[in-house]
């Protein structure tokens, strides 16, 4: 049983505790624990709302013959660390984890996790205190937590000491080695329990840790998150934000909540760099002010997200007009995999040949970006250098893979199927450079709007007598097709003219089929291949069996650039 193997049954654990959101709007006062976050926090990530009683219900029976196969883990683990088979170098945490393991054992379920005091239904908040972590997530019954903790420490015959504040207590955790009394402090208050760095010896930013001392203004008064989720269409289960400004701010600026923590060390900041860097900062935070993300969708059977990269509007509309005709990838769930690239490499080479010059216009003239600058009039000769007529030629490339089969003879390369497009411009001119460099290609007759032509062998790499390759050119395109029956298709595919939306990016897969591919050794039946009957291996498995497809798009908008996901399940 290996470390890493136990980490991430823990984690999993861990996760069954989260939250995620509901449709309807919400506003920031509906999460009780951001009153605890000042309002000018320079990160923060929270839920308005704790998934539907109908959600959880039906994530944990789906997460039930995983959660099956996670108490053999967890029994594995438990029988490893007694029996002095894990590589842990530290007697005192592996004691630790053998007792944790006990208490995860048979609670990995709605019942469980209640009677540990944990809630698949809690708030929770992760946020910056200047620009150090902390986390709060509320409890089902902060006493039984407790109880948990007394219950380890009795059991792995590790003390864990507790401190107090005014009768509050807590853990610090912290490396004895260390010459300052910086460490983790975490504990278990009224209705939530708390995680974050603070030095014992400061009371005041101990107090605020603790709940003591709220902010004069926090996010719960206002409506920061709520507006967020209405601007971009995220859902109340989970979203947040990084404000670069407020960034720059705690590590330039002298009175900052950070640069006042580090001068109470003696540690040099930012804040003693020339001023002009201060401006520069500035300068370089404005042209991406935020990075935004947010739960898009939460159902019985889907989770999506969205992350978005704001950029100054100049950029961001550059970036949009990159945007070719490419279609995006196609959703048909009877495909193994689709993927699509969509962006004009011409218009691109243009358009950073533009912004580096723009740059190398204006140089920065803080003493510590000078390279920056070197590395910017470097990029401008070499961008200025000719490219091949088919670079500036290409707007990017769609593919098609078919499951022919199943098992194994799913991913045997003689029994691929599927469809590939070489998108660009004018076609004609990338087959004509073909015929003089490829041998074999001159016997191509390959016109536009002509039927697809079988490929000679002398160009294929894969031959046998169920195996076919065929071409065809469009106005816009070369296309390819692969596999027994392919060929029909070929037309249709080359014909679709799908409206990409400003995605340039695009990717579809079936998930469980990927994973069986990756995790090769955990599928076969022989219990002579390595690992197949490890515990490990069946988790894997019970996970696998519960996957259905991925999807992951990338945009280019007027707002900046957009990565969206989604996941669906069986």
């Amino acid at each position: 049983m290996k470390l890493t193997q136990l980490g991430a049954a823990l984690t999993f654990a861990a996760l069954l505790t989260t939250g995620c959101s509901r449709d309807e709007a919400g506003s920031d006062d509906a999460n009780p624990l951001l009153g605890y976050v000042p309002a000018d926090t320079a990160y923060v990530a929270a839920n308005l709302a704790p998934p539907p009683d109908d959600v959880v219900d039906a994530w944990l029976a789906r997460s039930a013959p995983m959660l099956e196969q996670m108490q053999g883990v967890l029994a594995t683990a438990r029988e490893d660390l007694a029996a002095g088979e894990v590589d842990v170098d530290d007697e005192t945490m592996a004691a630790l984890a053998e007792a944790v393991l006990a208490e995860l054992d048979g609670k990995l379920n709605r019942d469980g996790l209640e009677q540990l005091g944990l809630s698949p239904q809690s708030h929770h908040v992760f946020y910056a205190d200047g620009l150090l972590p902390v986390a709060r997530v509320g409890l089902s019954d902060p006493v039984a937590l407790r109880e948990v903790v007394k219950r380890v420490e009795a059991r792995s015959g590790v003390p864990i000491p507790e401190h107090e504040l005014d009768g509050q207590s807590y853990w610090m955790i912290s490396e004895d080695d260390l010459d300052v009394d910086f460490g983790i402090v975490i504990a278990i208050l009224e209705d939530h329990m708390v995680m974050g760095f603070t030095p014992a010896s400061d009371e005041a930013r101990l107090r605020t840790l603790l709940g003591m001392n709220r902010p004069a203004e926090s996010l719960a008064d206002g409506s920061a998150l709520a507006q967020l989720n209405q601007d971009k269409g995220y859902t109340d289960y989970g979203s947040g934000y990084l404000d670069t400004a407020r960034l720059v701010h705690e590590l330039f600026d002298a009175d900052s909540n950070t640069n006042q923590l580090l001068s109470v060390y003696g540690e040099n900041s930012l804040a003693d760099m020339d001023p002009v860097c201060r401006r520069e900062a500035d300068r370089i935070s404005a042209i991406a002010p935020r990075l935004v993300a947010g739960v898009t969708e939460l159902d019985a059977d889907s989770t999506a997200n969205a992350m978005q990269l704001e950029l100054e509007p100049g950029i961001a509309a550059g970036l949009a007009r990159l945007v070719a005709d490419v279609p995006p990838a196609s959703d048909d769930d009877g495909l193994l995999a689709a993927g699509s690239l969509n962006i004009n490499v011409g218009r691109l080479r243009e358009w950073m040949l533009e912004r580096v010059d723009h740059m190398a216009a204006t140089p920065f003239e803080c003493p510590q970006l000078q390279d920056l600058n070197r590395q910017i009039a470097e990029a401008s000769v070499t961008m200025k250098q000719p490219v091949p007529p088919f670079i500036g030629n290409l707007k990017g490339l769609r593919m098609e893979v078919a499951a022919t089969g199943e098992g194994d003879e799913m991913f045997n390369p003689e029994a691929a199927a599927g469809l590939l497009s070489l998108e660009m411009e004018s076609p004609q001119m990338v087959v004509g450079m073909a015929r003089m460099m490829i041998p074999g290609f001159d016997q191509l007759n390959l016109e536009p709007g002509a039927e697809p032509v079988e490929l000679p062998q002398e160009l294929m790499t894969v031959v046998t007598p169920e195996f076919a390759a065929h071409a065809v050119m469009s106005k816009d395109a070369i296309g390819l097709s692969f596999g027994q029956g392919q060929s029909d298709r070929l037309l249709n595919f080359l014909d679709d003219d799908s409206d990409p939306n400003g995605i340039v990016f695009s990717a579809e897969w079936d998930t469980a089929a990927l994973m069986r591919l990756q995790h090769g050794d955990f599928q076969s039946d022989d219990p002579n291949d390595l690992g197949a009957d490890e515990p490990a291996a069946k988790l894997v498995q019970a996970y696998q069996a519960m996957m259905g497809r991925t999807r992951v798009e990338v945009a280019f908008d007027e707002e900046g650039i957009t990565i969206r996901q989604r996941q669906s399940y069986r």
